[in-house]
Protein backbone atom coordinates (compact mmCIF):
# COMPACT_ATOMS: atom_id res chain seq x y z
CA UNK A 1 0.00 0.00 0.00
CA UNK A 2 0.95 3.68 -0.21
CA UNK A 3 1.87 3.92 3.45
CA UNK A 4 4.33 1.03 3.22
CA UNK A 5 6.46 3.18 0.94
CA UNK A 6 7.20 5.53 3.85
CA UNK A 7 6.78 3.22 6.88
CA UNK A 8 8.25 -0.26 6.56
CA UNK A 9 10.75 -2.56 8.27
CA UNK A 10 13.71 -0.77 6.75
CA UNK A 11 12.60 2.63 8.00
CA UNK A 12 11.70 1.25 11.42
CA UNK A 13 15.22 -0.13 11.75
CA UNK A 14 16.65 3.22 10.65
CA UNK A 15 14.57 5.02 13.28
CA UNK A 16 15.82 2.69 16.02
CA UNK A 17 19.44 3.04 14.93
CA UNK A 18 19.13 6.82 14.64
CA UNK A 19 17.64 7.24 18.10
CA UNK A 20 20.08 4.95 19.89
CA UNK A 21 23.00 6.77 18.25
CA UNK A 22 21.56 10.11 19.44
CA UNK A 23 22.01 9.50 23.17
CA UNK A 24 23.24 12.64 24.89
CA UNK A 25 26.90 12.56 26.02
CA UNK A 26 27.26 10.84 29.37
CA UNK A 27 23.83 9.19 29.25
CA UNK A 28 22.75 5.59 28.80
CA UNK A 29 21.24 4.77 25.38
CA UNK A 30 19.17 1.84 26.66
CA UNK A 31 16.10 4.03 27.26
CA UNK A 32 16.17 5.05 23.61
CA UNK A 33 15.88 1.44 22.50
CA UNK A 34 12.67 1.19 24.50
CA UNK A 35 11.61 4.60 23.18
CA UNK A 36 12.15 3.45 19.60
CA UNK A 37 10.05 0.35 20.24
CA UNK A 38 7.23 2.46 21.68
CA UNK A 39 7.39 4.87 18.75
CA UNK A 40 7.32 1.98 16.30
CA UNK A 41 4.23 0.56 18.00
CA UNK A 42 2.52 3.96 17.99
CA UNK A 43 3.20 4.61 14.31
CA UNK A 44 2.27 1.02 13.43
CA UNK A 45 -1.14 1.60 15.03
CA UNK A 46 -1.48 4.93 13.27
CA UNK A 47 -0.52 3.26 9.99
CA UNK A 48 -3.09 0.50 10.41
CA UNK A 49 -5.78 3.10 10.97
CA UNK A 50 -4.52 5.03 7.92
CA UNK A 51 -4.79 1.94 5.69
CA UNK A 52 -8.26 1.11 7.03
CA UNK A 53 -9.45 4.67 6.42
CA UNK A 54 -7.93 4.77 2.93
CA UNK A 55 -9.73 1.54 2.05
CA UNK A 56 -13.00 2.79 3.50
CA UNK A 57 -12.73 6.05 1.54
CA UNK A 58 -12.49 4.15 -1.76
CA UNK A 59 -15.23 1.66 -0.89
CA UNK A 60 -17.58 4.44 0.21
CA UNK A 61 -17.51 5.82 -3.34
CA UNK A 62 -16.93 2.81 -5.59
CA UNK A 63 -18.56 -0.05 -3.66
CA UNK A 64 -21.24 1.37 -1.38
CA UNK A 65 -22.00 4.44 -3.54
CA UNK A 66 -22.62 6.63 -0.48
CA UNK A 67 -19.91 9.23 -1.07
CA UNK A 68 -19.33 11.68 -3.91
CA UNK A 69 -16.18 11.69 -5.99
CA UNK A 70 -15.45 15.21 -4.65
CA UNK A 71 -15.56 13.99 -1.05
CA UNK A 72 -13.37 11.02 -1.97
CA UNK A 73 -10.81 13.43 -3.39
CA UNK A 74 -10.90 15.51 -0.22
CA UNK A 75 -10.41 12.42 1.96
CA UNK A 76 -7.49 11.32 -0.20
CA UNK A 77 -5.88 14.77 0.04
CA UNK A 78 -6.27 14.66 3.81
CA UNK A 79 -4.74 11.18 4.02
CA UNK A 80 -1.91 12.21 1.70
CA UNK A 81 -0.93 14.95 4.14
CA UNK A 82 -0.95 12.46 7.01
CA UNK A 83 1.25 10.12 4.95
CA UNK A 84 3.67 13.01 4.36
CA UNK A 85 3.88 13.52 8.13
CA UNK A 86 4.79 9.87 8.68
CA UNK A 87 7.40 10.11 5.92
CA UNK A 88 8.91 13.23 7.52
CA UNK A 89 8.86 11.66 10.99
CA UNK A 90 10.71 8.55 9.85
CA UNK A 91 13.36 10.57 8.05
CA UNK A 92 13.91 13.01 10.93
CA UNK A 93 14.17 10.32 13.61
CA UNK A 94 16.57 8.26 11.49
CA UNK A 95 18.90 11.29 11.61
CA UNK A 96 18.20 12.14 15.26
CA UNK A 97 20.52 14.31 17.33
CA UNK A 98 20.80 14.51 21.15
CA UNK A 99 18.40 17.46 20.98
CA UNK A 100 15.84 15.49 18.96
CA UNK A 101 15.92 12.23 20.93
CA UNK A 102 13.98 13.49 23.99
CA UNK A 103 11.29 14.89 21.67
CA UNK A 104 10.98 11.80 19.47
CA UNK A 105 7.97 10.23 21.16
CA UNK A 106 6.23 13.60 21.39
CA UNK A 107 6.86 14.13 17.66
CA UNK A 108 5.33 10.75 16.88
CA UNK A 109 2.38 11.59 19.11
CA UNK A 110 1.89 14.87 17.23
CA UNK A 111 0.87 13.19 13.96
CA UNK A 112 -2.34 14.88 12.87
CA UNK A 113 -5.53 13.02 13.81
CA UNK A 114 -6.87 10.71 11.14
CA UNK A 115 -10.41 11.34 12.34
CA UNK A 116 -10.50 14.60 10.39
CA UNK A 117 -10.10 12.60 7.17
CA UNK A 118 -13.39 10.81 7.87
CA UNK A 119 -15.32 13.83 9.09
CA UNK A 120 -17.61 14.58 6.16
CA UNK A 121 -18.93 17.75 7.82
CA UNK A 122 -15.52 19.41 8.17
CA UNK A 123 -14.36 18.07 4.79
CA UNK A 124 -17.47 19.48 3.15
CA UNK A 125 -16.41 22.87 4.52
CA UNK A 126 -13.06 22.60 2.74
CA UNK A 127 -12.15 25.25 0.20
CA UNK A 128 -12.22 24.54 -3.51
CA UNK A 129 -8.86 23.53 -5.01
CA UNK A 130 -6.96 25.73 -7.52
CA UNK A 131 -8.40 25.79 -11.01
CA UNK A 132 -5.57 24.20 -13.00
CA UNK A 133 -3.99 20.76 -12.59
CA UNK A 134 -0.54 22.35 -12.43
CA UNK A 135 -1.55 24.63 -9.58
CA UNK A 136 -3.21 21.75 -7.77
CA UNK A 137 0.03 19.78 -7.95
CA UNK A 138 2.03 22.72 -6.63
CA UNK A 139 -0.37 23.12 -3.70
CA UNK A 140 -0.15 19.39 -2.94
CA UNK A 141 3.65 19.61 -2.95
CA UNK A 142 3.51 22.68 -0.72
CA UNK A 143 1.30 20.90 1.79
CA UNK A 144 3.65 17.92 1.92
CA UNK A 145 6.52 20.29 2.65
CA UNK A 146 4.48 22.02 5.36
CA UNK A 147 3.96 18.60 6.92
CA UNK A 148 7.74 18.24 7.10
CA UNK A 149 8.06 21.67 8.74
CA UNK A 150 5.42 20.63 11.27
CA UNK A 151 7.31 17.46 12.22
CA UNK A 152 10.67 19.23 12.32
CA UNK A 153 9.16 21.62 14.84
CA UNK A 154 7.60 18.83 16.92
CA UNK A 155 10.97 17.03 16.97
CA UNK A 156 12.74 20.06 18.40
CA UNK A 157 14.50 21.21 15.22
CA UNK A 158 12.89 24.63 15.50
CA UNK A 159 15.45 26.65 13.56
CA UNK A 160 15.27 24.36 10.52
CA UNK A 161 11.49 24.32 10.74
CA UNK A 162 11.45 28.11 10.84
CA UNK A 163 13.70 28.44 7.79
CA UNK A 164 11.61 25.95 5.81
CA UNK A 165 8.29 27.52 6.83
CA UNK A 166 9.43 31.00 5.80
CA UNK A 167 10.54 29.63 2.43
CA UNK A 168 7.18 27.89 2.01
CA UNK A 169 5.27 31.05 2.85
CA UNK A 170 7.07 32.76 -0.02
CA UNK A 171 6.14 29.92 -2.37
CA UNK A 172 2.52 30.05 -1.24
CA UNK A 173 2.36 33.78 -1.87
CA UNK A 174 3.83 33.26 -5.35
CA UNK A 175 1.04 30.75 -6.10
CA UNK A 176 -1.55 33.42 -5.27
CA UNK A 177 -3.86 30.76 -3.81
CA UNK A 178 -5.16 32.34 -0.60
CA UNK A 179 -5.96 29.11 1.32
CA UNK A 180 -2.35 27.92 0.89
CA UNK A 181 -1.03 31.29 2.10
CA UNK A 182 -3.18 30.98 5.24
CA UNK A 183 -1.91 27.43 5.84
CA UNK A 184 1.72 28.48 5.44
CA UNK A 185 1.24 31.43 7.81
CA UNK A 186 -0.41 29.15 10.35
CA UNK A 187 2.53 26.73 10.36
CA UNK A 188 5.04 29.57 10.53
CA UNK A 189 3.16 31.08 13.47
CA UNK A 190 3.19 27.80 15.37
CA UNK A 191 6.92 27.43 14.78
CA UNK A 192 7.61 31.01 15.92
CA UNK A 193 5.79 30.15 19.15
CA UNK A 194 8.04 27.10 19.63
CA UNK A 195 11.05 29.40 19.27
CA UNK A 196 9.65 31.68 22.01
CA UNK A 197 9.10 34.52 19.50
CA UNK A 198 5.61 35.21 20.76
CA UNK A 199 5.14 38.57 19.03
CA UNK A 200 5.98 37.10 15.61
CA UNK A 201 3.80 34.10 16.41
CA UNK A 202 0.86 36.36 17.20
CA UNK A 203 1.39 38.31 13.99
CA UNK A 204 1.43 35.25 11.74
CA UNK A 205 -1.32 33.32 13.52
CA UNK A 206 -3.73 36.26 13.62
CA UNK A 207 -3.07 36.97 9.95
CA UNK A 208 -3.60 33.27 9.17
CA UNK A 209 -6.91 33.36 11.04
CA UNK A 210 -8.26 36.37 9.19
CA UNK A 211 -6.93 35.25 5.79
CA UNK A 212 -8.46 31.81 6.26
CA UNK A 213 -11.76 33.29 7.43
CA UNK A 214 -11.92 35.56 4.39
CA UNK A 215 -11.85 32.56 2.02
CA UNK A 216 -13.92 30.27 4.31
CA UNK A 217 -10.96 27.99 5.03
CA UNK A 218 -12.58 27.22 8.35
CA UNK A 219 -10.29 24.44 9.61
CA UNK A 220 -7.23 26.72 9.42
CA UNK A 221 -9.15 29.68 10.88
CA UNK A 222 -10.20 27.52 13.82
CA UNK A 223 -6.71 26.06 14.36
CA UNK A 224 -5.10 29.51 14.27
CA UNK A 225 -7.60 30.89 16.79
CA UNK A 226 -6.91 27.95 19.10
CA UNK A 227 -3.14 28.43 18.85
CA UNK A 228 -3.58 32.13 19.67
CA UNK A 229 -5.19 31.18 22.98
CA UNK A 230 -1.79 29.91 24.09
CA UNK A 231 0.38 32.56 22.45
CA UNK A 232 -1.67 35.58 23.54
CA UNK A 233 -3.08 34.27 26.80
CA UNK A 234 0.02 32.53 28.19
CA UNK A 235 3.16 33.68 26.36
CA UNK A 236 2.17 37.35 26.07
CA UNK A 237 0.12 37.26 29.31
CA UNK A 238 -2.88 39.07 27.78
CA UNK A 239 -5.28 36.74 29.56
CA UNK A 240 -8.62 38.23 28.50
CA UNK A 241 -7.56 38.42 24.86
CA UNK A 242 -6.45 34.81 25.01
CA UNK A 243 -9.87 33.78 26.28
CA UNK A 244 -11.39 35.90 23.53
CA UNK A 245 -9.52 33.85 20.94
CA UNK A 246 -10.89 30.74 22.63
CA UNK A 247 -14.41 31.96 21.90
CA UNK A 248 -13.47 32.46 18.24
CA UNK A 249 -12.09 28.92 18.13
CA UNK A 250 -15.15 27.43 19.84
CA UNK A 251 -17.47 29.11 17.35
CA UNK A 252 -15.43 27.82 14.41
CA UNK A 253 -15.31 24.29 15.83
CA UNK A 254 -19.09 24.23 16.19
CA UNK A 255 -19.61 25.66 12.72
CA UNK A 256 -17.60 22.94 10.98
CA UNK A 257 -18.16 20.10 13.45
CA UNK A 258 -14.57 19.77 14.72
CA UNK A 259 -14.14 18.09 18.08
CA UNK A 260 -11.96 15.36 19.51
CA UNK A 261 -8.28 16.28 19.71
CA UNK A 262 -8.89 19.85 18.53
CA UNK A 263 -11.46 20.51 21.23
CA UNK A 264 -9.33 18.77 23.88
CA UNK A 265 -6.35 20.93 23.01
CA UNK A 266 -8.47 24.07 23.21
CA UNK A 267 -9.92 23.12 26.61
CA UNK A 268 -6.39 22.47 27.90
CA UNK A 269 -5.24 25.90 26.73
CA UNK A 270 -8.20 27.62 28.36
CA UNK A 271 -7.53 25.73 31.58
CA UNK A 272 -3.90 26.83 31.51
CA UNK A 273 -4.92 30.50 31.28
CA UNK A 274 -7.29 30.15 34.23
CA UNK A 275 -4.60 28.34 36.23
CA UNK A 276 -2.05 31.07 35.46
CA UNK A 277 -4.58 33.65 36.69
CA UNK A 278 -5.29 31.73 39.89
CA UNK A 279 -8.89 31.03 38.83
CA UNK A 280 -8.77 27.47 40.14
CA UNK A 281 -12.44 26.38 39.76
CA UNK A 282 -12.49 27.49 36.12
CA UNK A 283 -9.10 25.89 35.49
CA UNK A 284 -10.24 22.60 36.98
CA UNK A 285 -13.44 22.57 34.93
CA UNK A 286 -11.63 23.17 31.62
CA UNK A 287 -8.90 20.64 32.36
CA UNK A 288 -11.45 18.00 33.38
CA UNK A 289 -13.12 18.55 30.01
CA UNK A 290 -9.77 18.18 28.22
CA UNK A 291 -9.05 15.00 30.18
CA UNK A 292 -12.39 13.44 29.22
CA UNK A 293 -11.84 14.29 25.55
CA UNK A 294 -8.25 13.00 25.41
CA UNK A 295 -9.29 9.73 27.06
CA UNK A 296 -11.37 8.98 23.97
CA UNK A 297 -8.56 9.66 21.46
CA UNK A 298 -6.16 7.01 20.16
CA UNK A 299 -2.44 7.82 19.82
CA UNK A 300 -2.61 10.82 22.20
CA UNK A 301 -1.51 9.34 25.51
CA UNK A 302 1.20 11.97 25.97
CA UNK A 303 -1.30 14.83 25.72
CA UNK A 304 -3.42 13.09 28.34
CA UNK A 305 -0.40 12.73 30.62
CA UNK A 306 0.27 16.47 30.30
CA UNK A 307 -3.36 17.26 31.10
CA UNK A 308 -3.30 15.02 34.17
CA UNK A 309 -0.14 16.76 35.40
CA UNK A 310 -1.66 20.22 34.98
CA UNK A 311 -4.93 19.18 36.60
CA UNK A 312 -3.05 17.64 39.54
CA UNK A 313 -1.29 20.95 40.18
CA UNK A 314 -4.63 22.75 40.20
CA UNK A 315 -6.03 20.23 42.69
CA UNK A 316 -2.95 20.66 44.86
CA UNK A 317 -3.41 24.44 44.83
CA UNK A 318 -7.00 23.83 45.96
CA UNK A 319 -5.57 21.71 48.83
CA UNK A 320 -7.23 18.62 47.33
CA UNK A 321 -4.08 16.60 47.79
CA UNK A 322 -5.71 13.17 47.57
CA UNK A 323 -7.17 14.02 44.19
CA UNK A 324 -3.81 15.40 43.02
CA UNK A 325 -1.97 12.24 44.06
CA UNK A 326 -4.52 10.00 42.35
CA UNK A 327 -4.22 11.97 39.10
CA UNK A 328 -0.43 11.72 39.22
CA UNK A 329 -0.51 7.97 39.82
CA UNK A 330 -2.72 7.69 36.75
CA UNK A 331 -0.36 9.94 34.77
CA UNK A 332 2.72 7.95 35.75
CA UNK A 333 1.15 4.60 34.87
CA UNK A 334 0.00 5.96 31.53
CA UNK A 335 3.39 7.51 30.74
CA UNK A 336 5.19 4.26 31.53
CA UNK A 337 2.78 2.23 29.42
CA UNK A 338 2.82 4.60 26.45
CA UNK A 339 6.42 5.87 26.38
CA UNK A 340 8.40 3.43 28.53
CA UNK A 341 9.45 3.27 32.18
CA UNK A 342 12.62 5.34 31.67
CA UNK A 343 11.16 8.01 29.40
CA UNK A 344 11.61 11.64 30.56
CA UNK A 345 7.82 12.01 30.74
CA UNK A 346 7.81 9.62 33.70
CA UNK A 347 10.37 11.81 35.49
CA UNK A 348 8.24 14.89 34.80
CA UNK A 349 5.31 13.25 36.57
CA UNK A 350 7.58 12.28 39.48
CA UNK A 351 8.71 15.90 39.79
CA UNK A 352 5.10 17.05 40.16
CA UNK A 353 4.59 14.34 42.78
CA UNK A 354 7.49 15.94 44.62
CA UNK A 355 5.87 19.39 44.40
CA UNK A 356 2.61 18.03 45.81
CA UNK A 357 4.46 16.39 48.71
CA UNK A 358 6.22 19.69 49.43
CA UNK A 359 2.90 21.55 49.35
CA UNK A 360 1.67 19.16 52.05
CA UNK A 361 4.60 20.06 54.29
CA UNK A 362 6.61 16.91 53.67
CA UNK A 363 9.96 18.18 52.34
CA UNK A 364 11.78 14.91 52.99
CA UNK A 365 9.47 12.90 50.74
CA UNK A 366 9.36 15.77 48.24
CA UNK A 367 13.13 15.97 47.84
CA UNK A 368 13.50 12.22 47.61
CA UNK A 369 11.05 12.16 44.72
CA UNK A 370 12.64 15.21 43.10
CA UNK A 371 16.17 13.82 43.33
CA UNK A 372 14.98 10.53 41.85
CA UNK A 373 13.38 12.45 38.97
CA UNK A 374 16.56 14.49 38.50
CA UNK A 375 18.76 11.39 38.41
CA UNK A 376 16.51 9.85 35.76
CA UNK A 377 16.64 12.99 33.66
CA UNK A 378 20.40 13.33 33.95
CA UNK A 379 20.70 9.72 32.79
CA UNK A 380 18.43 10.19 29.79
CA UNK A 381 18.51 13.77 28.50
CA UNK A 382 21.59 15.05 30.33
CA UNK A 383 22.15 17.48 33.22
CA UNK A 384 21.74 20.68 31.17
CA UNK A 385 18.39 19.84 29.60
CA UNK A 386 15.51 22.23 30.46
CA UNK A 387 13.63 19.36 32.11
CA UNK A 388 16.52 18.81 34.52
CA UNK A 389 16.68 22.55 35.19
CA UNK A 390 12.99 22.55 36.13
CA UNK A 391 13.66 19.94 38.83
CA UNK A 392 16.56 21.99 40.19
CA UNK A 393 14.08 24.87 40.49
CA UNK A 394 11.66 22.65 42.39
CA UNK A 395 14.46 21.71 44.79
CA UNK A 396 15.40 25.39 45.17
CA UNK A 397 11.82 26.26 46.14
CA UNK A 398 11.72 23.39 48.64
CA UNK A 399 14.93 24.55 50.33
CA UNK A 400 13.73 28.16 50.32
CA UNK A 401 10.51 27.22 52.11
CA UNK A 402 12.58 25.51 54.79
CA UNK A 403 14.82 28.58 55.20
CA UNK A 404 17.83 26.73 53.74
CA UNK A 405 19.06 29.68 51.73
CA UNK A 406 22.49 28.50 50.61
CA UNK A 407 21.05 25.22 49.33
CA UNK A 408 18.26 27.11 47.55
CA UNK A 409 20.74 29.39 45.79
CA UNK A 410 22.88 26.42 44.77
CA UNK A 411 19.95 24.58 43.18
CA UNK A 412 18.65 27.70 41.42
CA UNK A 413 22.14 28.43 40.10
CA UNK A 414 22.24 24.91 38.62
CA UNK A 415 18.86 25.55 36.98
CA UNK A 416 20.01 28.85 35.51
CA UNK A 417 23.29 27.37 34.23
CA UNK A 418 21.46 24.52 32.52
CA UNK A 419 18.85 26.75 30.90
CA UNK A 420 21.43 29.26 29.69
CA UNK A 421 23.51 26.48 28.15
CA UNK A 422 20.56 24.77 26.45
CA UNK A 423 18.30 27.71 25.49
CA UNK A 424 20.51 30.81 25.27
CA UNK A 425 18.50 34.03 25.01
CA UNK A 426 15.09 32.80 26.11
CA UNK A 427 12.26 33.88 28.47
CA UNK A 428 12.81 30.79 30.63
CA UNK A 429 16.38 31.93 31.25
CA UNK A 430 15.10 35.35 32.35
CA UNK A 431 12.62 33.69 34.68
CA UNK A 432 15.34 31.51 36.26
CA UNK A 433 17.67 34.48 36.63
CA UNK A 434 14.99 36.54 38.35
CA UNK A 435 14.35 33.69 40.81
CA UNK A 436 18.08 33.38 41.45
CA UNK A 437 18.24 37.07 42.31
CA UNK A 438 15.32 36.73 44.72
CA UNK A 439 17.01 33.84 46.52
CA UNK A 440 20.29 35.73 46.70
CA UNK A 441 18.48 38.72 48.18
CA UNK A 442 16.97 36.46 50.85
CA UNK A 443 20.46 35.09 51.54
CA UNK A 444 21.78 38.62 52.05
CA UNK A 445 23.91 38.96 48.90
CA UNK A 446 22.27 42.21 47.88
CA UNK A 447 24.50 43.29 45.00
CA UNK A 448 24.45 39.84 43.43
CA UNK A 449 20.67 40.04 43.54
CA UNK A 450 20.71 43.47 41.89
CA UNK A 451 22.91 42.16 39.08
CA UNK A 452 20.62 39.17 38.48
CA UNK A 453 17.48 41.32 38.43
CA UNK A 454 19.04 43.83 36.03
CA UNK A 455 20.10 41.04 33.67
CA UNK A 456 16.67 39.38 33.87
CA UNK A 457 15.00 42.69 32.99
CA UNK A 458 17.17 43.12 29.90
CA UNK A 459 16.59 39.51 28.85
CA UNK A 460 12.82 39.71 29.30
CA UNK A 461 12.76 42.92 27.26
CA UNK A 462 14.73 41.21 24.48
CA UNK A 463 12.61 38.06 24.39
CA UNK A 464 9.11 39.25 25.32
CA UNK A 465 9.14 42.96 24.51
CA UNK A 466 9.19 46.11 26.63
CA UNK A 467 5.50 45.96 27.54
CA UNK A 468 5.26 42.41 28.90
CA UNK A 469 3.84 42.09 32.45
CA UNK A 470 6.80 39.93 33.53
CA UNK A 471 8.97 43.06 33.50
CA UNK A 472 7.18 44.24 36.63
CA UNK A 473 8.90 41.60 38.75
CA UNK A 474 12.50 42.83 38.36
CA UNK A 475 11.34 46.46 38.19
CA UNK A 476 9.70 46.17 41.61
CA UNK A 477 12.69 44.40 43.16
CA UNK A 478 15.14 46.94 41.77
CA UNK A 479 12.94 49.79 42.96
CA UNK A 480 13.03 48.36 46.48
CA UNK A 481 16.82 48.42 46.38
CA UNK A 482 16.71 52.00 45.06
CA UNK A 483 14.60 53.07 48.04
CA UNK A 484 17.05 51.43 50.42
CA UNK A 485 19.84 53.41 48.74
CA UNK A 486 17.92 56.69 49.07
CA UNK A 487 17.17 56.88 45.34
CA UNK A 488 13.44 57.42 45.64
CA UNK A 489 13.02 59.20 42.29
CA UNK A 490 14.65 56.32 40.41
CA UNK A 491 12.38 53.92 42.31
CA UNK A 492 9.35 55.96 41.22
CA UNK A 493 10.44 55.78 37.56
CA UNK A 494 10.78 51.99 37.72
CA UNK A 495 7.46 51.55 39.51
CA UNK A 496 5.56 53.83 37.12
CA UNK A 497 6.73 51.53 34.35
CA UNK A 498 5.80 48.43 36.36
CA UNK A 499 2.33 49.89 36.95
CA UNK A 500 1.88 50.47 33.24
CA UNK A 501 2.77 46.90 32.17
CA UNK A 502 0.61 45.42 34.93
CA UNK A 503 -2.35 47.63 34.14
CA UNK A 504 -3.71 45.53 31.30
CA UNK A 505 -6.97 43.63 31.65
CA UNK A 506 -7.08 39.98 32.59
CA UNK A 507 -4.20 39.81 35.06
CA UNK A 508 -4.90 39.04 38.73
CA UNK A 509 -5.98 42.26 40.44
CA UNK A 510 -3.67 41.58 43.38
CA UNK A 511 -0.62 41.95 41.12
CA UNK A 512 -1.71 45.47 40.20
CA UNK A 513 -2.43 46.20 43.87
CA UNK A 514 1.08 45.08 44.82
CA UNK A 515 2.58 47.53 42.33
CA UNK A 516 0.21 50.34 43.38
CA UNK A 517 1.27 50.03 47.00
CA UNK A 518 4.97 49.86 46.11
CA UNK A 519 4.61 53.02 44.02
CA UNK A 520 2.67 54.70 46.80
CA UNK A 521 5.55 54.14 49.21
CA UNK A 522 8.10 55.40 46.67
CA UNK A 523 6.08 58.54 45.90
CA UNK A 524 5.73 59.28 49.60
CA UNK A 525 9.44 58.75 50.16
CA UNK A 526 10.35 61.02 47.24
CA UNK A 527 8.03 63.77 48.47
CA UNK A 528 6.79 64.29 44.89
CA UNK A 529 3.06 63.58 45.15
CA UNK A 530 1.91 62.35 48.52
CA UNK A 531 -1.76 62.83 47.65
CA UNK A 532 -1.44 60.40 44.73
CA UNK A 533 0.57 58.09 46.99
CA UNK A 534 -2.35 57.77 49.38
CA UNK A 535 -4.83 57.37 46.53
CA UNK A 536 -2.79 54.48 45.15
CA UNK A 537 -2.52 52.88 48.58
CA UNK A 538 -6.29 53.07 49.06
CA UNK A 539 -6.91 51.53 45.62
CA UNK A 540 -4.59 48.67 46.53
CA UNK A 541 -6.33 48.22 49.86
CA UNK A 542 -9.74 48.03 48.18
CA UNK A 543 -8.47 45.22 45.94
CA UNK A 544 -6.98 43.30 48.85
CA UNK A 545 -10.23 43.52 50.82
CA UNK A 546 -11.82 41.07 48.37
CA UNK A 547 -8.83 38.70 48.10
CA UNK A 548 -9.39 36.40 51.08
CA UNK A 549 -7.10 35.82 54.10
CA UNK A 550 -3.88 36.70 52.27
CA UNK A 551 -5.52 39.90 51.07
CA UNK A 552 -6.61 40.77 54.61
CA UNK A 553 -2.99 40.67 55.78
CA UNK A 554 -1.91 42.98 52.95
CA UNK A 555 -4.83 45.33 53.63
CA UNK A 556 -3.80 45.57 57.31
CA UNK A 557 -0.25 46.43 56.24
CA UNK A 558 -1.59 49.24 54.06
CA UNK A 559 -3.74 50.54 56.94
CA UNK A 560 -0.65 50.76 59.12
CA UNK A 561 1.24 52.59 56.39
CA UNK A 562 -1.61 55.07 55.81
CA UNK A 563 -1.79 55.80 59.50
CA UNK A 564 1.96 56.44 59.67
CA UNK A 565 1.97 58.50 56.46
CA UNK A 566 -0.37 61.07 57.95
CA UNK A 567 -3.12 63.11 56.26
CA UNK A 568 -3.15 63.90 52.55
CA UNK A 569 -1.55 67.09 51.35
CA UNK A 570 -4.04 69.86 50.54
CA UNK A 571 -5.03 69.80 46.87
CA UNK A 572 -4.63 73.59 46.44
CA UNK A 573 -6.25 76.94 47.33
Amino acid sequence: DDLAQVWNDERKAAVTAGLVAAAAPGTEPAWLEEDAAKITALVDGYGQDWVAMSTDACEATYVRGEQSARLLGQRRDCLDRRRAEVDALAGILAEATPAVAPEAFAAASSLSPLSRCADSESLAAAVDPPETDADQQQVADLRRSLARAQILDAAGRHDEADTLAQELLGKAQALAYAPAVAEARFHLGRIKASRADAKAAEEHLSEAHWQASSVKHDTVAAAAASALVDVVGIDLARRDEGLGWARHAEAAFKRIGLGGVDEAELRYRVGSIHAANGSLPEAGESLEQAKALYEKQPHHALALVGTLRELAQVRSAELRFGDAEALLEQARALAEEAAGSQHPEVARVMAVQGRVADAQGNPGAARERLRDALARLEGTVGPQHPLAAAVHEDLARSHARAGEREEAVREQQAAYDGLQASLGEHPRVAEALFALGSLRAAAGTREDARRDWEKSLVLWEATRGKDHPALAWPLERLAALDLEDGKAKLAVERLERALKVRGRKGLPATLLAETQFALAKALHESGEDRTRAQELARKARKTYETAGPAGATAAATIDEWLAAAGPEEPSGP
